[in-house]
């Protein structure tokens, strides 16, 4: 005969694992990054490469693209943080990205776009995966239209999800 005790324990390892699948799905992302302003004179229609002075052959990089609730139903995959190591991935990124200064700003955009080296934050923006709208916002730019629609979405798509419950971003 069962007792008791045997329910608790399988009921509590069910809530377990209920809750650390909930949690790898939709984690917590704790987000304390901070972006430096920097005077940068621009007309409209310049156009921008925000990563060419970047080394990413030099120190440890990581990239991350934390999408919004909003986004997250527009991209063709799942997943709330994605990341990239790859070195290779983050030179296509740098010689891809290749924005147009439009002198405008996107309010509505709530997904970011992360680069960190060495563990210090040193790029960070708002970013739009959208078919029809994609680039790059941020304090320093204001709206940077993709140039090229394709590549874009096509490189975000490369990084790997991430399954971690929380995640912590600060400068």
């Amino acid at each position: 005969m069962v007792g008791n005790k045997t329910y608790k324990i399988i009921g509590s390892a069910l809530i377990l694992v209920v809750g650390i699948y909930f949690l790898t799905q939709n984690p917590v992302v704790v987000d304390r990054t901070l972006q430096n302003r920097e005077n940068i004179s621009l007309s409209k229609g310049d156009v921008i490469k925000p990563f060419e002075n970047f080394n990413f052959e030099e120190g440890s990089w990581k990239a991350f693209i934390v999408t919004s609730s909003e986004d997250q139903a527009k991209l063709p995959r799942e997943g709330k943080v994605f990341y990239s190591e790859d070195i290779s991935i983050l030179n296509k990124i740098k010689k891809e990205w290749v924005f147009i200064y439009t002198g405008a700003d996107v309010a509505t955009i709530q997904s970011k776009f992360l680069l960190y080296k060495d563990n210090s934050l040193i790029f960070s923006s708002k970013i739009a995966i959208d078919k029809n709208n994609n680039g790059l916002q941020s304090i320093n730019y204001g709206w940077l239209k993709s140039k090229d629609s394709d590549s874009f979405i096509s490189d975000c798509m490369q990084f790997k999800r991430g399954y971690s419950p929380v995640y912590y971003f600060d400068n």
